[in-house]
């Protein structure tokens, strides 16, 4: 491991299912990918930037854009495979040409387009000073109708509560516990993903940001959204 580099990890594969090529789609007269390669190469903690991916115009772009790109063989190109794999075959990649891993990894996806420079910094600050904390991550809280005591199940045509047994006597929103979802980005310790096979390990550390950052871009509805965010200014894009 080296302790003074820190690597900004893509994966941007070609097959999407609600979007063909989805990581090439324009947001913002700009190919969706090219926001999180953005923050990532002008983030100044960040040493080496590199795409995960299996499709030639996703590559092409990269390097025309100046990052690194990994190829994935066939076999990481299914629906079904998860981030876990990519950075795991990458991370053997590196190490079989003989090289040293980083410390630290930022995982950007590119349906996370607004994630922030200063969400990197503190989550990478954070690590530093927290050597016992294995990952760290942003977090939203969700509004309030999405809480998963409002959640139903819908089958034959019945609605049902998820949790109608934990809902009972918290109807309100003041009475449920907080809950959060993922935001937009993760940082890694490399030795973690490894000895644990898993990208948070055993402690993960969270930090919260505001909801507009952490839109996840993945169908045409979101889209929409995001464009609106962008022509309104409601997402600052530095």
């Amino acid at each position: 491991m080296n302790s003074s580099d820190i690597w900004a990890i893509i994966p941007a594969r070609g097959g999407s299912k609600s979007i063909p090529l989805k990581n090439m789609k324009l947001l913002g007269g700009a190919p969706l990918i090219d926001y999180v390669i953005k923050v990532a190469k002008n983030s100044p903690e960040i040493t080496r930037v590199i795409c995960s991916t299996d499709h030639d115009l996703i590559k092409k772009h990269c390097l025309k854009r100046g990052i690194e790109v990994s190829s994935r063989p066939d076999h990481l190109s299914g629906d079904d495979i998860s981030t876990l794999d990519v950075i795991i075959h990458l991370l053997q990649e590196i190490i079989d040409r003989g090289e040293n891993l980083p410390e630290l990894i930022v995982l950007f996806e590119p349906t996370s387009p607004f994630v922030q420079k200063s969400h990197v910094s503190e989550c990478l600050n954070l690590m530093r000073i927290n050597k016992e904390f294995t990952s760290a991550q942003t977090i939203v809280e969700p509004p309030p109708n999405h809480h998963a005591y409002n959640q139903r199940t819908f089958e034959d045509g019945c609605v049902k509560f998820r949790f109608p047994n934990e809902r009972l006597n918290k109807i309100n929103k003041q009475q449920k516990p907080k809950f959060y979802v993922h935001g937009n980005l993760r940082v890694l310790r490399s030795k973690s993903v490894i000895e644990f096979n898993d990208l948070f390990g055993l402690n993960s550390i969270g930090v919260c940001v505001p909801k507009k950052f952490a839109l996840d871009v993945d169908g045409p509805e979101d889209f929409e959204i995001a464009e609106m965010y962008l022509s309104s200014r409601f997402i600052p894009l530095k």
